[in-house]
């Protein structure tokens, strides 16, 4: 029998960390059971907020391309770390506002490394004229310690709304080169002009699928 790819390692291990790092171990059992019928087999472009309430844990809406928004519960922690799913369904984790890994989609990024300190980590709102240097995984032709370097730009004061919320936020774009492998995009990200917390972000994760839309629901304490 051939040795699991990488992509299904990275995708079985946080699988894995979903059921086994939550603080409460029977909180994904829950979600999973109450989330899968009205929520998944909907096809609905975005969610309610009395559908966001019914859970408990923290929770994002993610779009690949123009797909139809999944919501994504916090099953797990680790320090800065945190790790957005459901069964059967898309897997990412977060650090900040930047998005470090993903599972299960059609190609996936393994694993993000700091070579310098992230503005997208906490520090958007002042980040105009900075830039950063990151390493990444990606399964497949494109291999691993790929160096990305990014350009960061404080654009201008935008509305948001979510859920019904009105939300003042800074849009700031990241120009980001991956030299290695010929790859050049741009990210953009939305920080609350109080707080630089990420309200909403369009990210690239991987050369050859589509920007993904990550939308806060309901910010986590952690």
């Amino acid at each position: 029998m051939a040795p699991p790819s990488r992509r299904a390692v990275l995708a079985g291990g946080l699988a894995s960390g979903l059921l086994t790092s939550c603080a409460d171990p029977g909180l994904f059992e829950r979600n999973v059971q109450a989330i899968a019928k009205p929520l998944f087999g909907h096809q609905t472009r975005g969610f309610t907020r009395d559908q966001v309430a019914q859970f408990s844990a923290a929770s994002i809406s993610l779009e690949v391309g123009n797909s139809v928004p999944e919501l994504l519960l916090l099953t797990s922690v680790n320090g800065a770390d945190h790790i957005w799913g459901v069964r059967g369904q898309s897997i990412i984790q977060t650090r900040g506002g930047r998005l470090v890994a993903t599972g299960g989609l059609r190609h996936d990024l393994a694993r993000t490394e700091n070579v310098s300190p992230d503005p997208a980590q906490g520090a958007l709102l002042s980040s105009n004229g900075a830039s950063c240097s990151r390493l990444l995984d990606f399964p497949g032709d494109y291999g691993f310690g790929c160096q990305a370097n990014s350009k960061f730009h404080v654009e201008q004061r935008e509305t948001l709304f979510i859920l019904g919320a009105q939300l003042e936020t800074m849009r700031i774009i990241e120009r980001v080169r991956v030299t290695p492998i010929g790859w050049r995009h741009t990210n953009i990200f939305w920080a609350d002009a109080q707080t630089g917390m990420v309200w909403r972000s369009r990210q690239h994760a991987h050369p050859d699928i589509e920007a993904l839309t990550i939308t806060t629901l309901r910010p986590s304490n952690v």
